[in-house]
């Protein structure tokens, strides 16, 4: 006997979700999207991308091969007589960082975050409007300084017919134990009913993405070779104890070189799960000093990311510089995986044409 919910998932494959990607890194996003797909029975085209860094562009062939069509700079391209089901749209975060000039949606000089009137630009340019349109950016862009900002840009996606859904989750609640808050913003052109994925107890500690033997350029001498390094400025400088860390801080740009990044010792030196050294508490870290201290490698920033280390090897040819760079500005692919589940559900429950409506005319 064949079970119902087998025949809803056959009917499923015939479908076919169409999206175009804007600020697409290296296409993390998309990997999730294609997860959920493959997890539910749909087959995911991805029509173009969007992006102006060389090595992430490069590094987005790399993990997606069968996308030809680079649109390179989104401010300077037309999407007339194109069309996507799903539009991914994860923008700049440097307006809104803590760590940026905090400009919001401003069109000022230097302000990456302003582009994003350039996705409202393109999305009027579409043939039809697409069905979902996916952010990722910072929690800072829900903050009270950033609030009126956030305001604008929900009416923006309003009047152009969205229901806007948003929530902030943190990476360590949904699988991956990494200490990272992100506001997840779902937009849909239907009044499409979803939940956001609830709270998991972690299972998959830091301690246990690490690996045991580790490249010698990773190394740094000793806590005191770190401290000399920091010429007495004042920031902190967080070591894990390998065996008994649970979860990373947030990664960074810079995730193997800046004093606020994860740091981990060779050997548990302490009963502690990390500790924390600032240039004030240098007179008291001479128990530590003697012992050596590494960085991130690049499978331990990927799989913090949700990368599968198939994928973190396809990006062997690119620099750690540029490897830690697009880890800090990448999403944690199992986070937006299951919020993609999630809404492409509830879509295919709630709307039976979800998948049957084609382009009024060729694309172009």
């Amino acid at each position: 006997m064949i079970r119902p919910d087998c025949i809803r998932l056959n009917k499923r494959k015939k479908g076919r979700l169409r999206i175009i990607e804007l600020c697409a890194g290296i296409g993390q996003t998309s990997i999730a999207l294609k997860n959920a797909c493959e997890k539910i029975g749909i087959e995911m085209i991805i029509e173009a991308f969007c992006e102006i860094d060389k090595f992430a562009t490069k590094g987005y062939r790399a993990l997606h091969p069968g996308v030809m069509e680079w649109l390179s700079d989104m401010t300077k391209v037309s999407f007339k007589g194109r069309y996507c089901d799903v539009l991914l749209a994860t923008t700049p975060c440097t307006g809104f960082s803590e760590l940026g000039k905090k400009d919001g949606f401003k069109n000022v000089e230097g302000n990456a975050s302003a582009i994003i009137w350039h996705t409202f630009r393109l999305i009027d340019e579409l043939e039809q409007k697409p069905k979902i349109i996916f952010f990722e950016n910072v929690k800072a862009m829900v903050g009270k300084k950033n609030r009126e900002d956030f305001k604008i840009f929900e009416m923006e996606l309003q009047k152009r017919g969205y229901k806007v859904c948003y929530k902030v989750l943190n990476a360590k609640d949904y699988g991956t134990p990494q200490n990272r808050e992100r506001i997840y913003i779902v937009a849909t052109l239907d009044d499409v009913e979803f939940d956001f994925p609830k709270k998991e107890v972690l299972k998959t500690f830091l301690r246990d993405i690490l690996e045991k033997d580790v490249e010698p350029k990773y190394l740094m001498k000793s806590m005191e070779d770190k401290i000399n390094r920091t010429n007495g400025r004042n920031y902190s400088v967080r070591v894990h104890n390998p065996s008994r860390a649970d979860v990373a801080f947030t990664l960074t740009t810079k995730s193997r070189g800046q004093g606020n990044n994860n740091y981990l010792y060779l050997n548990d030196v302490s009963g502690d799960s990390l500790i924390r050294f600032t240039s004030k508490t240098n007179a008291s870290l001479d128990e530590y000093k003697k012992f050596p201290i590494r960085s991130l490698t690049r499978l331990e920033q990927g799989r913090l990311m949700g990368m599968t280390d198939e994928d973190i090897h396809k990006l062997d040819f690119i620099s750690d510089t540029q490897f830690s760079k697009q880890m800090g500005n990448g999403i944690v692919i199992p986070v937006v995986e299951k919020i993609f589940v999630n809404v492409l559900e509830a879509y295919l429950e709630q709307y039976d044409d979800f998948l049957a409506k084609e382009p009024t005319r060729e694309i172009a």
